[in-house]
């Protein structure tokens, strides 16, 4: 169901509930308002992405989004959002699985293909959808992706008035490859571990109350392409940067 780019107002119909097969659900760049359901993370728990990005949707992140276990790409980004981040994330079985997605998304002449494979392969459930596309926030702009979908797993919290510190269970999810937390009001320090996110194409976490040392674990990413740390309150010395060298230079 995508339903984004338009000019809906008010809050989500509790009707959309009865959408209990919905995978993926698209509603941003709307005047939506009031809280984000709890009904989302229950009645429509087979969602692979779910987008509300650039609404006026308010009040905290509601507990019941941890029940989206097959959630690959999720994106509040723009809202007027706050309290803490949820310490669920490892409950994001795709998420948290490195090159093990719960879905593949390729385009084809008559739509898009989306197919959902169990852990235990016992079963492919496919099905067309009319737009071989979604649109997200990649690396500072809006993008569009159409049969690289399947590939891409993001988490965009950004522009929101989130507080407290970045839980330390978001290092589980070692399959991510975008996460953006930029311009909220988080606080705590850049744990030492977040090495581990070895996926990682992008992290923005600028524009915050964070502050500390930064971690040389932090250019130990391999894959790292983008990193926005400006606008916090970090301090000591910067690390030595080997992760941005060009590898026939390393060579």
């Amino acid at each position: 169901m995508k339903l984004n780019n338009n000019g809906f107002v008010g809050e989500l119909p509790s009707s959309l509930k009865n959408c209990t097969e919905l995978r993926v659900f698209d509603v941003g760049e709307n005047k939506l308002s009031r809280l984000v359901p709890d009904w989302l993370g229950v009645s429509l728990s087979n969602l692979t992405i779910l987008i509300l990005r650039s609404n006026h949707f308010n009040g905290s992140m509601p507990s019941q989004l941890c029940n989206l276990t097959r959630i690959q790409l999720l994106d509040f980004s723009m809202n007027d959002i706050f309290g803490t981040i949820l310490k669920c994330f490892n409950n994001f079985t795709t998420l948290a699985k490195k090159g093990n997605s719960s879905s593949t998304i390729s385009s084809s002449s008559t739509g898009m293909t989306v197919e959902y494979i169990p852990n235990d392969g016992s079963s492919i459930l496919k099905e067309k959808l009319s737009e071989d596309e979604a649109s997200l926030i990649w690396k500072g702009k809006l993008s569009v992706y159409k049969s690289t979908l399947g590939l891409l797993i993001s988490v965009d919290l950004s522009s929101n008035r989130l507080t407290g510190e970045i839980p330390c269970e978001i290092i589980e999810i070692v399959g991510m490859v975008s996460l953006n937390l930029s311009r909220n009001r988080l606080t705590g320090q850049i744990t030492p571990e977040i090495e581990m996110l070895q996926s990682l194409d992008s992290l923005d976490q600028s524009r915050n109350q964070i502050y500390g040392k930064i971690p040389t674990s932090v250019f130990q990413i391999d894959g790292l392409d983008v990193l926005d740390l400006s606008n916090n309150n970090l301090f000591g010395k910067i690390p030595i940067v080997t992760v941005f060298v060009n590898k026939e230079d390393k060579d």
